[in-house]
């Protein structure tokens, strides 16, 4: 959803990161919803606001913690839920798409192994700065992030 997290390996690279949900990876679910037979509907976009019309009410997402009406429409509710081994010296990154939509992946690993590592920062001060990296970086969006070193 709104969110991405990640694991970094304690070389700094990426180990894994979870898959977003965008309104085109929806459109596509939703189209073979909709080609099944379902009563989905399509989101409908307008300057850069995604939603699906369910009955008199507008959804902003096309997943969503909704009710049966919304999820007989396509909205989905189900969590996605991955399990991943983790080692110590690995750090695990959870953070909005305030943060996303200015830093890729690799940037924010490199940047975080850099605070862990060179800089000695906490994993508190490092998700500070990584948020502030990202208001400095022109995001637009809400930036929240959760730091955590094995």
């Amino acid at each position: 959803g709104d969110s991405r997290s990640m694991i970094i390996s304690p070389s700094g690279d990426v180990h894994f990161a979870t898959q977003d949900h965008t309104p085109q990876d929806d459109i596509a679910r939703l189209q073979k919803g909709i080609d099944d037979g379902l009563d989905y509907a399509l989101p409908q976009c307008n300057l850069s606001r995604w939603w699906v019309t369910v009955g008199e009410y507008e959804y902003g997402v096309s997943r969503s913690l909704e009710g049966p009406l919304a999820t007989s429409k396509g909205i989905v509710s189900d969590a996605d839920v991955v399990t991943r081994a983790v080692l110590p010296g690995m750090i695990v990154v959870a953070a909005t798409d305030g943060l996303w939509n200015v830093m890729d992946s690799v940037e924010v690993a490199r940047d975080l192994h850099k605070l862990r590592h060179e800089m000695k920062q906490s994993a508190r001060d490092a998700a500070h700065t990584l948020s502030s990296m990202a208001l400095q970086k022109g995001s637009d969006d809400n930036v929240s992030a959760v730091v955590v070193y094995l």
